[in-house]
C-alpha cells in the first residue's frame, strides 16, 4: 500500500517492512515494497510506560508530521522539513511501554494462585492503554512501527505486552528490513540466547548496513542491568559486521555516544529523535524534534514543533 506524507507542501512515500523471528524461517512473513530514493527517517521513542504516559507529545509530533492533520510544522532554519518529506518513515519503540508491577519478578511462582486479583489485572489494562494512547494512533499513520520489550514490560504476570509484541512480529527477537536498512530487534538485551539468533541473522546480512534495537542501555546510569560479560559477549556477536547504529532506552534521557567505536542512541527523555539513513541504509545523521502545543484564536489545538539540538555523551 502506498501512502503520501504531505509536509509543507511536500511529499514522502512510506514502505512497509518484511519481518523475520527468532526461530523462524528465514523467508520473510510479508514483503511490500515501494520506491526509496532518498533514503530512511527513524522515529525512536522509548519508556512511555503506559500508566504514566510518559512522552505523550512525541506521538503527537510523529502523527502531526506523517499525517499533518491541522496542526503546524515549523522548522525554520533548517531544511529538515525537506530531509524528512524526501524520506520512508519508520517508527522505533524501545521497550518499557507499560509500567508493570512493582516487584513482580518475585512474585510470578504464585500467578496462577492470585491472577483473579484486580492488582495483577494491572499490566493487562496498562496494555490496552498503551495500544490507545501510542499505538494505535501510531498505527493510523501506516508507518511501519518496530517494538521491543523492556523490564517493566516483563514485570506482569499476564505478559499480555509481551504477548502484543509476538502477535504483531512473530516473537520477541526479530528482523525487519525497510528500504536498504535491516532493522534488527533483540528484546530486553542480546542474552547469550539472543547473542546466538543475532550471529545467524548477521552472518546472513553479508555485510548489509544494520541497526540493532534493544532495551538495557550499554554505558551512563542504570547500565548496571546487565554485565560487563553479556556487553563484552555481545561486543563480540558484532564485531566485523555493518551495525551502523544501536537504538535503545532505559535510562530516561535522549542524546547519543559512540560504544566502542559504534554509534549508539538513547531515547527516553523529553526530546524525540530521528535517525537518518541513506537509501542504502548508511546512517547519516541525528536529530531532535520537541513541539508545543497551543490554541489558536479560532480555538483549535494546534502542535509547534521545532528542532533541538541532541546531547552528544
Amino acid at each position: 500500500m502506498k501512502q503520501l506524507i504531505p509536509i509543507a507542501l511536500l511529499t514522502s512515500a512510506l514502505c512497509c517492512a518484511s519481518e523475520q523471528p527468532l526461530n523462524a524461517s528465514h523467508s520473510p512473513r510479508y514483503d511490500r515494497t515501494i520506491a526509496h530514493n532518498a533514503g530512511l527517517a527513524l522515529f525512536h521513542m522509548s519508556d512511555t510506560h503506559a500508566d504514566r504516559n510518559r512522552n505523550k507529545d512525541q506521538v503527537d509530533i510523529i502523527c502531526t508530521i506523517l499525517r499533518q492533520s491541522g496542526s503546524i510544522f515549523e522548522l525554520p532554519k533548517s531544511n529538515t522539513a525537506t530531509e524528512l518529506a524526501a524520506r520512508d518513515a519508520m517508527i522505533g519503540l524501545s521497550g518499557d511501554c507499560i509500567d508493570g508491577i512493582s516487584g513482580m519478578d518475585h512474585h510470578r511462582r504464585w500467578f496462577w494462585l492470585l491472577q483473579c486479583l484486580p492488582w495483577f489485572q494491572k499490566g493487562r489494562r496498562q496494555t490496552e492503554e498503551f495500544k490507545s494512547v501510542y499505538l494505535n494512533p501510531l498505527e493510523q499513520t501506516e508507518t511501519p512501527i518496530v517494538l521491543c520489550d523492556g523490564n517493566h514490560d516483563q514485570a506482569d504476570p499476564t505478559d499480555s505486552l509481551r504477548d502484543l509484541i509476538t502477535a504483531k512480529h512473530g516473537g520477541l527477537c526479530y528482523a525487519t528490513q525497510q528500504g536498504g536498512l535491516h532493522t534488527i530487534v533483540c528484546g530486553k538485551y542480546p542474552d547469550k540466547k539472543a547473542c546466538e539468533w543475532l550471529s545467524d541473522r548477521l552472518a546472513n546480512l553479508n555485510g548489509a548496513p544494520c541497526a540493532i534495537m534493544f532495551h538495557y542501555n550499554l554505558a551512563g546510569p542504570y547500565s548496571n542491568n546487565w554485565s560487563d560479560k553479556e556487553k563484552d559477549r555481545f561486543y563480540n556477536t558484532i564485531e566485523g559486521h555493518n551495525v551502523q547504529l544501536i537504538l535503545h532506552g532505559h535510562h530516561h534521557s535522549t542524546h547519543m555516544y559512540n560504544w566502542k567505536g559504534i554509534q549508539a542512541a538513547n531515547s527516553g527523555g523529553g526530546v524525540l529523535p530521528v535517525h537518518f539513513f541513506d537509501n542504502r541504509g548508511n546512517y547519516e545523521k541525528s536529530i531532535g524534534l520537541d513541539g508545543i502545543a497551543y490554541t489558536d484564536a479560532s480555538g483549535k489545538k494546534q502542535l509547534h514543533i521545532k528542532e533541538v539540538a541532541l546531547s552528544h555523551k
